[in-house]
């Protein structure tokens, strides 16, 4: 997989991307100086959901502004069933082929280290048509759609040139 794809995407479609934004989603989320002082669960290391005094939930997590960036869809599994503790729940899983050229063009590369700046946990919003810019699909939250895993690949020439960003959905209850 991505061995041919070195010298441009095939297939290009848009995708939206929110990216997390770590250093806000840290900040204590009440403000209030509570028992809380970050967003992130000390265990889990993921954001954690607060729920106020009228029961309102509200998530820790906070983002980056959106970006959309071109990439090549493959797909691995779409809203297959697969069974939980608490009935059927839909599992979604596919692979974007980013080019570092166009991650440069959006500022996505770090500039000292050369590392894309996607990342595991960023979230994946919807897919347009790049010639059209016709909305495609939007994809739903919760469970939502993340980056689980962006692994760069090297070409002939010795070149990083795509990214691998495999996508997924949160589980909505424990497996049975």
């Amino acid at each position: 997989m991505g061995l041919g794809y070195g010298g441009r995407l095939i297939e290009k479609f848009d995708f939206e991307v929110a990216r997390l934004d770590t250093g806000s989603t840290n900040e204590d989320p009440t403000g209030n100086g509570d028992t809380i002082d970050s967003g992130y669960d000390p265990d889990f290391g993921e954001p954690i959901v607060t729920t106020d005094g009228q029961g309102k939930r509200t998530p820790a997590r906070k983002e980056l502004p959106v970006v959309r960036i071109p990439a090549q869809f493959e797909t691995i599994d779409i809203e297959m069933l697969q069974q939980m503790a608490n009935g059927s729940s839909p599992n979604t899983k596919f692979n974007l082929i980013m080019h570092f050229r166009y991650l440069k063009k959006l500022a996505l590369v770090d500039a000292t280290t050369g590392e894309a700046l996607i990342r595991p946990r960023d979230r994946i919003i919807a897919v347009y048509a790049h010639r059209t810019n016709k909305l495609i699909q939007t994809f739903r939250a919760p469970p939502g759609i993340f980056v689980t895993q962006a692994a760069p690949q090297l070409q002939l020439g010795q070149q990083r040139t795509i990214l691998i960003v495999t996508c997924e959905d949160r589980e909505l209850g424990t497996r049975g």
